[in-house]
């Protein structure tokens, strides 16, 4: 799967212009804030049909406009499928996909598969566990329409569980049939998620190993481990045990929605001890897995989006990582930095051949 052009009116920066991609590797150059991120996230919305850096689409529609609207051509066995998504202000954005508009956004998920890297990986990452069960969220939706279904299901009955809770602080009285009814509904999605969650970290984790031996040398020890209250207890006794603290809070503390992702590097907790570069290597490594499993299971290339990924690498993961990404893989690369010549001289030792787009 590749994507041969792209054409953006009213996104972000980006007022009404076009660009054509190489079909293997993509070089996007230019100072800071002149929209080399912004052309990555285009492309990326094409894929997903949302933004990989806002949960808000009024946020990426032009200063002073109502609307953008972003057209692309991909191509999939020799077939050019061209993707259409229009959003405004006022209304709910449509996605086209050759021509047939889209009942649900929802259908659109798994079709044009994309992994993304960016600076801001290695806090989304390291930070925030809400921001770990999205990493696993985003990459499951893209391969299991079922998972996708019990997710919706799963978040639809934990918000009425949460607001009946909330309820209950301010009224004084909890209606515990409800909450049963809620309760009985939950617990099948719970562990069908739970169940899709244990598979993708097992194999994530021998990709990551893979990809993150690659890319340092080998010179670190560092794995991923799935953290869940599921491991222990069936949901059912867990939300049980937690009613009485659920009570006091107005709010739901068991259940797939705090599981979370555990980083280990060396024996010792990533986050507290790593350098820069090694967070980096550490998020490239576990976001090549993610492009890896999707691939295996999906049967599709996804695309690959690099922003910014090469500063504060040495010389040699730079070369380790390029080699990983071209040699190794069929994929369309995208790849953004600041210095036009770096990239072009990297790419060019290691025999690459691209297109370069510099942007002014």
């Amino acid at each position: 799967m590749k994507i041969n052009k792209i054409r953006l009116n009213s996104f972000k920066n980006y007022d009404q212009t076009g660009f054509g991609f190489h079909d293997r590797v993509n070089v996007i150059s230019g100072n800071n804030g002149i929209g080399k991120t912004n052309l990555l996230d285009a492309v990326y919305y094409l894929c997903l049909g949302r933004s990989y850096f806002t949960n808000l689409d009024s946020n990426v529609i032009a200063h002073n406009q109502d609307w953008f609207r972003l057209e692309g051509d991909f191509e999939k066995d020799e077939i050019v499928e061209k993707v259409a998504i229009v959003c405004r202000r006022s209304e709910s954005k449509t996605i086209e996909v050759a021509g047939v508009k889209y009942k649900k956004m929802s259908d659109h998920l798994g079709a044009f598969p994309a992994v993304m890297i960016a600076p801001l990986d290695i806090q989304i990452l390291m930070e925030s566990s809400e921001n770990r069960r999205k990493f696993i969220n985003n990459t499951l939706i893209q391969i299991s329409q079922k998972y996708l279904s019990n997710l919706l299901v799963y978040n639809r009955l934990l918000n009425q569980r949460n607001a009946l809770l909330k309820q209950s602080l301010e009224k004084g009285f909890l209606d515990l049939t409800l909450i049963e009814s809620i309760d009985r509904n939950i617990y099948q999605p719970a562990q069908d998620i739970y169940e899709e969650r244990q598979i993708l970290v097992s194999e994530l984790s021998a990709l990551f190993d893979y990809y993150h031996k690659k890319i340092t040398g080998d010179r670190e020890a560092a794995t991923i481990n799935y953290v869940s209250k599921l491991h222990d207890k069936p949901l059912s006794q867990l939300m049980k045990e937690a009613l009485p603290k659920d009570k006091i809070l107005g709010r739901t503390t068991r259940g797939i929605h705090k599981d979370d992702l555990e980083f280990i590097m060396d024996g010792r907790e990533l986050k507290k001890f790593a350098s820069q570069g090694q967070l980096k290597s550490f998020v490239i490594a576990l976001k090549l897995a993610q492009f890896d499993y999707i691939k295996k299971i999906s049967g599709k290339n996804p695309l690959i989006l690099l922003d910014d990924i090469f500063a504060k690498l040495d010389d040699q993961r730079v070369h380790n990582l390029i080699d990983l990404l071209y040699h190794k893989s069929e994929s369309q690369l995208f790849i953004t930095d600041t210095s036009e010549d770096r990239l072009k001289s990297i790419l060019e030792n290691a025999k690459v051949d691209f297109k370069g787009i510099h942007l002014r």
